[in-house]
């Protein structure tokens, strides 16, 4: 199984939740490391898991970049703890609202168990 790759300014709550059901993941503090990895090890990844609120500030054009490249391989899921309402003001601020929009349409059903989870499918 590949792991996950998540892109998060810390590690987590769902790092545990990964741990606990044994699926392998690693984690890239900035952009620019998630960045890094997926020029790396572009196949090597099964999920990108980004987690925007707050700790990407300033960083819009490379998280833009980063989701376009990455959903060219594989889908990409953009996660909160903080709830529904708070990552989508987030992802509007980041990605603009032609994104929001799509995200909202395109939510799968097996995101439920992920409180505020928003998939974004690769093409």
């Amino acid at each position: 199984m590949k792991p996950v790759l998540v892109c998060d300014y810390f590690k987590n709550d769902y790092s545990s939740l990964f741990e606990q059901v044994g699926i392998p993941f690693e984690v890239a503090h900035s952009v620019d490391g998630a960045n890094r990895r997926l020029t790396e090890d572009p196949e090597g990844f099964s999920l990108l898991l980004i987690d925007p609120v707050s700790h990407f500030e300033g960083c819009q054009d490379s998280l833009r970049a980063l989701t376009a490249s990455a959903m060219k391989k594989m889908p990409v899921m953009f996660y909160t703890t903080l709830g529904p309402k708070l990552l989508e003001e987030e992802m509007e601020m980041l990605l603009g609202t032609h994104y929001v929009a799509l995200l909202k349409k395109e939510e799968p059903e097996n995101t439920k168990n992920f409180k505020g989870a928003i998939m974004l499918y690769a093409k």
